[in-house]
């Protein structure tokens, strides 16, 4: 029955947010449970948005092989990093820890 829910919800996010969520898991892999029965919490479903958003914005940086994309790659390092810190605060306080 939990597969279920969990299929029911998952299938409500866009693939924008499918992708964050999923890399969020792969990231912070003693979560991935936590992370799933939050997934029909509209604000943890948009840091996934924004997860996904962010890290597609790093992975064009670092590819692009610029030296003035340093800085940029910093700042977006530490965005995914608050996000990080954003979805674990909404996990625990759910009560996992």
């Amino acid at each position: 029955m939990r597969a279920s829910i969990a299929l029911f919800v998952f299938t409500t996010m866009t693939p924008i947010q499918r992708y964050g969520l999923k890399r969020l898991m792969l990231r912070l892999p003693s979560w991935r449970a936590a992370f799933e029965q939050n997934s029909d919490d509209p604000v943890f479903v948009d840091i996934c948005e924004a997860y996904e958003l962010v890290w597609s914005v790093l992975d064009f940086l670092i590819t692009s092989g610029r030296p003035e994309a340093t800085d940029r790659i910093e700042e977006y390092r530490e965005l995914a990093a608050s996000l990080e810190s954003d979805a674990l605060m909404i996990a625990k306080d759910c009560g996992w820890s």
